[in-house]
């Protein structure tokens, strides 16, 4: 074909946006295959959530694929496809995977319409190796999938359709109409599943800080209805395992995994309506989930990890005293400057990070005093207090 005639079919067809186009190679998927509406299903599954959290993988391991997934960028698509055992029927599952983080949220209009809101399943993927990001992520894609399913829900009501009522009535059902916390709840009206990835470095955590988590991610689970798994694609065949039954679930109305559990030393997994505020708070001094984020972030900034710099010294003159081993006895009085007073500090450690300063103040005051006036004010200890070079984890 021509250039010239390239260019005129462009001018006369017009741009085209990434949904026709999608939808475009969608029909003609169906038309090559012999699919039949009538008694084909067609679901659509989209994943979203933080960076680097495992989307693509859980993705690559329901389609059995066995090549390694390359970070996601911008919003990309593909589908599944299963035949009936019993009949020859073609079930279509359109999967999307929306990448780039917080920043990309805004994507989530392209595959969750108002065309298939009815059909649809969303995975929200938040990281438990990476506890200090955990809070926040949970409560932006969260937020961000609740925001998007009342925009279409609010835009069907004015034109008068009757889908809204019945996707809040059928999540309300789950519920049953004697549950306690009922009137309390924010459903979304779509399936959708918490899902925290890398389970098998949560596992490693405090204990005191594991429960603190689950905790919380039960409470986000049990207000917004969705279903809580913990999964792990490295270390745990298990969980992986359970994390694909779910997908198939969602995508072709297999049967959904069972073995529910709440217990934090294990793999936990909730669906709609098992949990409650009661159950969630047992046991505890937690009165509301404000207290249970104030007790991660406190848990958190104790987690303080001990590690030399990298090279095994410290910058600036206080360098000697940084190499000196970590012994009963005292550093001798040459290992480091002698500053007529603490302050202010050198300007080779003048950039480091507060809690070292002080640190550092404190080793350099001790040491500018002599050796027997401050055995005689300081009281024999175990170990003495030497440099340390703090890293939060």
């Amino acid at each position: 074909m021509s250039t010239t005639a390239i260019n005129s079919k462009l001018t006369a067809v017009g741009p085209k946006d990434l949904w026709t186009i999608m939808k475009e190679e969608g029909a003609a998927v169906r038309a090559s295959e012999g699919f039949d509406l009538q008694s084909g299903s067609e679901t659509s599954i989209m994943f979203l959530g933080q960076k680097s959290s495992g989307k693509s993988s859980i993705i690559h391991r329901f389609l059995d694929k066995s090549d390694v997934p390359s970070a996601t960028v911008g919003l990309e698509y593909t589908y599944g496809r299963r035949t009936r055992a019993t009949t020859n029927v073609k079930d279509v599952s359109h999967i999307w995977d929306l990448g780039g983080g917080t920043h990309m949220t805004k994507l989530l209009q392209v595959p969750l319409t108002a065309g298939n809101v009815h059909t649809a399943a969303a995975v929200v993927c938040v990281d438990l190796s990476r506890p200090r990001e955990l809070v926040a992520a949970m409560e932006h894609f969260v937020t961000a999938l609740a925001m998007r399913v009342e925009e279409i829900l609010g835009g069907l009501e004015k034109r008068g359709s009757k889908r809204p009522k019945g996707l809040r009535a059928f999540a309300a059902k789950r519920y049953g109409g004697d549950h306690p916390d009922r009137a309390t709840l924010k459903l979304i009206p779509v399936t959708w599943a918490l899902v925290c990835t890398k389970y098998d470095a949560f596992r490693d955590q405090p204990s005191e800080l594991r429960r603190a988590i689950v905790r919380l991610v039960r409470y986000v689970g049990h207000v917004y209805g969705g279903t809580i798994i913990f999964t792990s694609d490295r270390a745990d065949e298990a969980t992986a395992t359970r994390m694909k039954q779910l997908v198939s679930h969602y995508t072709f109305k297999t049967t959904p995994p069972k073995q529910e559990t709440t217990d934090p030393n294990r793999a936990v997994y909730l669906i709609p309506g098992s949990d409650s505020f009661e159950d969630i708070f047992a046991n505890t001094a937690y009165k509301t989930v404000d207290d249970i984020k104030a007790q991660i972030q406190m848990l958190l900034s104790k987690s303080v990890k001990y590690s030399q710099p990298p090279g095994g010294q410290l910058v600036g003159r206080c360098a000697p005293l940084a190499r000196w081993p970590r012994s009963g006895r005292s550093p001798p009085r040459h290992a480091t400057a002698r500053p007529p007073s603490p302050l202010p500090c050198p300007p080779s450690i003048r950039l480091l990070p507060r809690y070292y300063l002080l640190q550092r103040v404190a080793d350099r005051a001790e040491a500018s005093i002599p050796l027997p006036e401050r055995r005689a004010r300081v009281p024999a200890r175990t170990s003495p207090r030497t440099s340390i070079y703090l890293t939060q984890t």
